[in-house]
């Protein structure tokens, strides 16, 4: 079994990888992308750093599943809710609302800058 997703995969491991992309989603919106090491991610969840190769094939497997997560969590409703806005004033405005409504020291701030600049 050489392809990750043909590995079989129990409670336990999917709650493993669970807390592994919130723990690396969590340390993105902290620190930046430079702050998501493996060594990093281990040592908040409390595991060994091999199980983020034995889950995701290495670091580059876990920083596509943070980006995903993080995708769903700030970036997809977002869109979603411009798309729904009628027109593109509607929207301009929209986005003049809540820029300044989020300050750049909270992490939702900072995973949101994160996620653009890839």
């Amino acid at each position: 079994m050489t392809n990750l997703a043909e590995q079989p995969t129990s409670a336990r491991g999917d709650r493993r990888r669970e807390q592994l992309v919130e723990t690396g989603v969590a340390l993105l919106g902290e620190h930046g992308w430079p702050g998501v090491t493996a060594r990093a991610i281990a040592e908040r969840a409390g595991t060994n750093p091999g199980l983020i190769h034995y889950h995701f094939g290495g670091l580059p497997g876990l920083h596509a599943a943070i980006f995903r997560r993080a995708t769903d969590l700030l970036i997809n409703p977002l869109v979603e809710e411009l798309l729904g806005a009628g027109d593109e004033r509607a929207a301009l405005s929209m986005i003049r609302t809540l820029l300044p409504a989020t300050p750049a020291d909270v992490p939702s701030s900072r995973l949101a800058a994160e996620l653009i600049t890839v």
